[in-house]
């Protein structure tokens, strides 16, 4: 399960990194995954800070992974 990798990584990044958990069953959530073409639960977007998706990850995350895509997303910034 990813919750316990999401919580961690939103302890070890606390301040520098906002992390927003959506239900798509809810109509916000639903209308976010149908914007994004979110296709598979989890899915795991990064968007830079002035809004653009800077990356994403279908399915279950590491720890590892959520920093891996934080990198990736960052990179050039």
């Amino acid at each position: 399960m990813s919750k316990p990798a999401v919580d961690g990584f939103e302890r070890a990044n606390a301040g520098r990194v906002s992390v927003v958990r959506l239900d798509v069953r809810s109509a916000l959530g639903n209308a976010l995954a149908y914007q994004f073409q979110v296709r598979a639960v989890p899915t795991f977007l990064l968007f830079s800070p002035d809004g653009e998706l800077a990356a994403k990850h279908v399915g279950i995350a590491t720890a590892g992974r959520l920093a891996s895509l934080l990198s990736e997303g960052t990179e050039g910034r």
